[in-house]
């Protein structure tokens, strides 16, 4: 009988092993390169890469987790306290990372001309309501928590 853990990670950070950048990469990458004029209301839940291998190796050597699922989360952040902390540490390397805000719409501009930027971000939004509407058709989710109208 094959025994399996699932392990559910947040938005994986961490060193790069090779060349291969992954998805995760891009918002800091942007930052840094200042291909965005600065932050949107966007906020991540981060998870450390090392914590996610750790995770994956408790999960095989670990009787106990069989069948079981796992998140993996450290922190949430909003897009410009990451920004602050990258121009806290990367400011003086020369990296001069946006970090005032910009008003909502700024972002859906952005993803029309930035393939990358509306792959990352709409997913999230067409994600999350899907989810959101699940919860309420099973009665797990009050309407109320949408400010008492429809989320979708």
């Amino acid at each position: 009988m094959l025994e399996l853990a699932t392990i559910n990670p947040s938005y994986v950070i961490g060193p790069l092993l090779d060349e291969v950048k992954p998805a995760s990469v891009e918002i800091v990458g942007k930052l840094l390169r200042r291909e965005v004029p600065g932050c949107v209301h966007l906020g991540l839940s981060l998870v450390d890469l090392r914590d996610v291998a750790s995770a994956h190796l408790s999960a095989m050597t670990e009787p106990q987790a069989a069948g079981k699922r796992f998140i993996c989360d450290a922190e949430f952040y909003w897009s410009q306290e990451i920004a602050h902390v990258l121009e806290e540490h990367f400011g003086q390397r020369g990296y001069r990372t946006p970090t005032r805000m910009l008003p909502n719409f700024a972002m859906y501009l952005v993803a029309i001309f930035d393939k990358k930027v509306s792959g990352a971000f709409f997913p999230i939004w067409s994600a999350g309501h899907g989810i959101v509407r699940a919860a309420q058709e099973h009665a797990e989710l009050a309407t109320a928590t949408c400010g008492g109208g429809d989320c979708g």
